[in-house]
């Protein structure tokens, strides 16, 4: 039974990658990340040694992998990140929105992993300027948005989901700054958003569609399918929520980094791992019930709901839109 600090993801493809490789075929940057989370911290990358001047004492430091997926090598990518962009921020209200993608979806975005994932965040940015460019939203400003797009739960389970941080307002034409008219309310109403962007994302599915630029499960093959599958999505309520705002840039900072560097599971939610069982056992919030519950896999099972969220191939996870992207920012001194 390993347990403590020694419970984690990297010992978990120490123990059993191997051999999950062997009966499958993944994708080469899927592999090459596996491989990246074996060798973190260990005496195969290299490392330093730190001696003391008084006692002698010697301790030696391994390198990080470095890759984006390991639970390592996160916190320092979070300190750097937030030192780079704690002076992008404006001095005005954020919110927090996220924006869902519906269970029904979850095959087809499996699919077309690259694709799907970029088309949320072109929806999202797509319909937060509708609204804002509407007069009878009475903002009609240029807005912006920085968004991190998550593909799990909790108990590590597929789900598509974009993270949004939206100012509280936007800049007119003439360079001058505009609050949002409700304050404590976000920009927009957000069942008109839910639907707007349900709206967009459905011509888009359809028209890729139609191009043949999609791989389809075997259930969705036929047009006749297909049809009745984006009309069924049609019906449906999509999701989006939005949470209070922040009153202070420095918090949305560390809120958003917080994001930014997470992966599907962080090492200390790893509570065991039985090797003569080979299983592990890992917890997870029940927000319904509002209490922290365990959950005990297989090693296998494990690694299969880990790896799923791997992005793909020099994919960019975390964007910024509008007065907030690095190439327009400028434009705007404020």
């Amino acid at each position: 039974m390993i347990t403590g600090h020694n419970a984690s993801v990297g010992n978990i493809f120490r123990l059993y990658a191997d051999d999950y490789i062997s009966r499958r075929v993944l994708p080469v940057h899927w592999l090459k990340a596996i491989e990246a989370i074996k060798l973190c911290r260990t005496a195969a990358l290299g490392g330093h040694k730190e001696k003391c001047n008084h006692c002698g004492h010697v301790k030696v430091h391994y390198n990080s992998c470095g890759n984006r997926h390991c639970p390592q090598c996160q916190g320092a990518n979070r300190v750097k990140w937030i030192l780079e962009k704690q002076y992008d921020l404006l001095p005005v209200n954020y919110f927090h929105a996220v924006f869902t993608i519906p269970a029904q979806l979850h095959t087809l975005f499996r699919y077309n992993r690259k694709k799907m994932y970029n088309l949320i965040f072109s929806c999202v940015w797509e319909t937060l300027q509708t609204f804002a460019s509407n007069p009878e939203n009475r903002i009609n400003a240029k807005i912006g948005m920085i968004a991190i797009i998550h593909t799990w739960t909790q108990k590590l389970g597929f789900h598509p989901h974009l993270h949004c941080i939206v100012p509280a307002g936007g800049l007119t034409n003439d360079g001058k700054w505009k609050n949002a008219p409700n304050n404590n309310g976000f920009l927009f109403h957000f069942k008109a958003l839910a639907n707007t962007f349900r709206g967009k994302f459905l011509w888009y599915l359809i028209d890729m569609y139609e191009k043949g630029s999609l791989k389809l499960p075997d259930e969705l093959y036929s047009t006749v399918n297909f049809r009745y599958f984006t009309k069924m999505l049609k019906m449906i309520q999509w999701n989006v929520n939005v949470e209070d705002p922040f009153e202070n840039p420095d918090h949305v900072m560390h809120y958003l980094a917080g994001y930014t560097h997470r992966v599907a599971i962080a090492n200390s939610r790893i509570i065991s791992v039985d090797t003569e069982n080979n299983t592990v056992t890992f917890s997870y919030k029940d927000r319904k019930n509002k209490c922290t519950c365990h959950k005990t896999v297989t090693s296998e099972k494990f690694i299969t709901l880990f790896i799923q969220h791997f992005l793909p191939k020099r994919f960019v996870k975390i964007r910024n839109y509008g007065i907030l992207s690095t190439r327009t920012k400028y434009q705007y001194p404020v």
